[in-house]
């Protein structure tokens, strides 16, 4: 969920209007009755199929300072401190409750690398005491834990000033690697879905590519270097994973760019016309040749290193196109191309999907000017998931972002959250219930789209 903070302003694009809320094939002349026949009304989901919310340690715990972020903070990098986000540390116990309440059998949440490990070989063990503590909360209350190694943050101690930095590092993948054995032999028999790196292909921009965000590298070196050092660190914990535990499975979540009609991109416009490169390099780039964006993309991971397909989908649309969108919630909403970004992936790889991020975002709890709303964005978003489950796509789960609205990289500013949180002016941190609450609960507590969902939400009226 940093993609708005740093990758519009790494590139140029065209400006790509909002989408409107009209289903694609409900228009046209005829009575609701009439165009009711013409598509599908609600349906069930498959047995066993993962209902929950997504969240990252730093965006909603707070209180940690022994990560790589936390220095551009002291410096004013950052419109606003992350304080103590919403509070998710101490208040995790409430925060199951409302998933549990909403019908939910799944909660992605991450572990982070620098609580445990603050400094190199050196285990904090009442912060791992903590996550177990969570962990066993979750799987108290029916939540079936979606553990996220590394979102985005990492210990500070991997940062070299003024030089190669974080995944850059040759002893990254090495000391990921051993991080994610020790996490995975502490919750062994409690965890089994795994997510290693999050977004990988964010990361890289951001923080290697671009210098938007920490460590603040910039070039095609730093980002080469990241990008292979990432891919070989989520090997390396695949394997230490599966070393654990067998039935471990295993995945990274990458931030989807879905454009049918395939795209191009020209790493220039990352770094301009006066930095040499051949093209080679630019062949070289990872996740070319199927987003045009730049890597890792799953193509670089391989198929052999992931037992299932996780993404993040929040819109569909050619790389090249996105970079002027600036803000989250200005976003635009694509839900048609989730089905057929589904089905691609499924022929492509032939494995089970997971969605692991899709939300949208309001400013504040303003109305967007788009007017989506958050229960509108399930409805439509379910609807195409479900097109492509009945396409043959084995569909595991869902996971919406987010549980609370919190801290997204800098800002407290774009809403995410099924219950809004107002981090800046409320010390009480209290949770409060959004319409979508209760359209999320009768999705999840029927295993199905209700019909009377799709009448609501997706323009036939009721």
């Amino acid at each position: 969920m940093i993609r708005r903070a740093i990758l519009v302003a790494a590139l140029a694009g065209s400006v790509l209007a909002g989408c409107g809320t009209a289903l694609p094939g409900f228009g046209g002349a005829g009575t609701g009755a009439t165009r009711a026949n013409r598509v599908h009304l609600g349906g069930a989901f498959p047995k066993g199929f993962l209902w929950g919310v997504a969240t990252a340690g730093y965006q909603s715990e707070g209180g940690d300072e022994a990560n790589n972020w936390h220095a551009w903070q002291v410096a004013g990098k950052f419109p606003s401190p992350v304080g103590k986000a919403v509070d998710f540390w101490n208040r995790y116990a409430e925060d199951f409750d409302l998933a549990k309440g909403m019908g939910l059998n799944a909660f992605r949440m991450s572990v982070e690398w620098s609580r445990i490990e603050p400094k190199p070989g050196q285990i904090d063990r009442a912060s791992l005491d903590r996550y177990k503590g969570m962990i066993d909360a979750a799987v108290a209350r029916g939540l079936e834990p979606v553990v996220t190694l590394n979102h985005f943050v990492y210990p500070a101690w991997l940062d070299t000033r003024g030089g190669a930095s974080g995944w850059e590092r040759p002893e990254a993948p090495e000391r990921f690697a051993a991080f994610s054995r020790l996490v995975a032999t502490e919750l062994k028999g409690k965890v089994r879905t795994w997510l290693t790196i999050n977004e990988p292909n964010v990361l890289t921009v951001g923080g290697f590519a671009s210098g938007q965000i920490p460590p603040g590298r910039y070039g095609y070196g730093p980002y080469s270097a990241a990008a292979k050092g990432l891919v070989a660190a989520h090997r390396a914990a695949y394997k230490a994973l599966h070393d654990v535990d067998p039935q471990n499975r295993v995945s990274t979540n990458v931030f989807y760019y879905y454009s049918k009609a395939g795209t191009s991109f020209d790493p220039l416009q990352l770094w301009g016309t006066d930095i040499p490169l051949t093209t080679q390099t630019y062949l070289d780039w990872p996740g070319r040749q199927l987003t045009g964006f730049p890597g890792p993309y799953l193509e670089d991971f391989g198929a052999a290193w992931l037992d299932y397909l996780a993404i993040d989908y929040y819109w569909g649309m050619a790389a090249k196109t996105m970079f002027n969108v600036r803000k989250a919630y200005n976003w635009p909403v694509s839900p048609a191309q989730l089905t057929e970004a589904c089905v691609d992936l499924y022929k492509r790889y032939g494995k089970p999907i997971m969605i692991a991020e899709n939300g949208l975002a309001t400013k504040d709890l303003g109305k967007r000017d788009d007017m989506w709303t958050r229960e509108a964005f399930l409805v439509h978003h379910l609807y195409y998931l479900r097109e492509a489950i009945g396409q043959g796509v084995p569909v595991m789960g869902y996971m919406h972002w987010s549980l609370t609205d919190n801290y997204e990289w800098g800002d407290y500013a774009p809403r995410f959250g099924l219950y809004s949180v107002d981090a800046r002016n409320d010390p009480t941190l209290a949770r409060v219930p959004t319409p979508a609450v209760d359209v999320y609960r009768q999705i999840a507590e029927s295993n199905s789209l209700p019909s009377k969902l799709v009448w609501t939400y997706m323009g036939l009226g009721f």
